[in-house]
C-alpha cells in the first residue's frame, strides 16, 4: 500500500469511508505501477511524493471511477447527461509528478529519447 487510510485523512482526504477509499488506492498504486514498470512497488519507505500523488489521484476521481467516466453536467429535469472521460488524465498526472523522481541515478518515468543505463563490467 502506497497510502493508508490514516495518513489520507492526516492529508486531508475527502472520502468518509474505509472500503471505498482501500478501491481507490489499489487503483491509483497499479497505475503508478503500470506506469513506473513496479520500480516503486517495494520501496519501504514510500516517498512522500508518491503518498501525495495517490491522494491527488484518488481526489480528482481519475482512478475512482469504475467506467472511466465522470459526469460533467446533468439537465435540472436529469434527463440528459454528459460525461468526460479520465482516461489519459491519470497517466499524464503520474508523469508529471514522478518527471524529476530517479532511483539509483535512474529516471522513474521514460521520456523518451535516448535512454543511458549505467553499465557494470565485468
Amino acid at each position: 500500500m502506497f497510502l493508508s487510510f490514516s495518513e489520507y485523512k492526516l492529508l486531508g482526504g475527502k472520502t468518509r469511508d474505509e472500503p471505498s477509499f482501500n478501491r481507490a488506492e489499489l487503483k491509483a498504486r497499479m497505475k503508478i505501477n503500470s506506469i513506473t514498470f513496479n520500480r516503486l512497488r517495494n520501496e519501504d519507505p514510500v516517498r512522500k511524493i508518491v503518498k501525495q500523488l495517490v491522494l491527488e489521484l484518488i481526489e480528482t476521481g481519475y482512478c475512482g471511477s469504475l467506467d472511466g467516466l465522470e459526469k460533467s453536467s446533468v439537465s435540472n429535469e436529469g434527463r440528459s447527461a454528459s460525461y468526460e472521460t479520465n482516461e489519459g488524465k491519470a497517466d499524464a498526472l503520474i508523469k508529471e509528478w514522478l518527471a524529476n523522481e530517479e532511483i539509483d541515478g535512474i529516471p522513474l518515468i521514460n521520456r523518451g529519447g535516448i535512454q543511458f543505463a549505467k553499465v557494470v563490467r565485468a
